[in-house]
């Protein structure tokens, strides 16, 4: 991600890769970046993107968020979720939390 460390009140870039078990679809799976806080509760709106091209299970994937809104109320310890999906079929196609912060 760019800028790292974040910085509150601004936009960040996001570049995401991993090789999936799953098919993605495009339109149907999208990308889910989340802020929470330490007591688990989501910081400001999800960032949603969709895949515009589709991958075949066992393929590289890769996808750029170039413009994820940093909550300007982000407290020292947050964590970040990012989560790879196809929400309308609730089905999780990958994920990482990081913890950041003091």
């Amino acid at each position: 991600m760019t800028p790292d460390p974040l910085v509150p009140g601004q936009s960040a870039k996001f570049n995401v890769s991993g090789t999936l078990n799953n098919d993605l679809i495009k339109g149907i799976a999208d990308l889910r970046i989340q802020f929470i806080d330490s007591n688990q509760w989501p910081i400001g709106n999800p960032y949603y993107q969709y895949f515009n091209k589709s991958f075949p299970a066992g393929t590289s994937v890769s996808i750029v968020a170039p413009k994820v809104d940093v909550p300007s109320n982000l407290p020292s310890k947050y964590v970040i979720e990012v989560v790879i999906e196809a929400k309308i079929l609730a089905d999780i196609y990958g994920c990482t939390l990081a913890n950041s912060g003091k």
